[in-house]
């Protein structure tokens, strides 16, 4: 992944944000996910192997930014440190990331395994 799709997809957290689309933190994710939402999730490249490997499992898609902090996705949407934050997978911003990172597959999950 090139440094201008990492600083789009960043924008696109951003703005996702302010558009009150984007889920932050393992917590909610995770809390998202057990009530039925669909999500895509994007991971700073120091979240924990376990927080990862739960969100594989639970997602079919799971972007993690090469060279992304915690504190550098935090920034990014508003807030000191996020180490991994989720899109619901039907919406433009997803559309848009998933586009930015050429995932195979079609993008993020229509369908996903509720194995938390």
């Amino acid at each position: 992944m090139t440094g201008e799709a990492a600083r789009s997809i960043l924008s696109l957290l951003g703005l996702a944000r302010r558009a009150r689309e984007l889920v932050i933190g393992q917590d909610r994710v995770f809390g998202a996910l057990r009530a039925g939402r669909k999500l895509c999730a994007v991971a700073s490249e120091d979240c924990s192997p376990n927080v990862l490997r739960k969100a594989r499992r639970a997602m079919r898609d799971v972007v993690v930014i090469p060279g992304l902090t915690g504190e550098s996705l935090g920034v990014a949407v508003g807030i000191g440190r996020a180490k991994i934050v989720a899109l619901p997978s039907g919406s433009g911003f997803t559309r848009k990331i998933t586009d930015l990172v050429e995932i195979k597959g079609g993008g993020c999950a229509d369908e996903q395994d509720q194995n938390l």
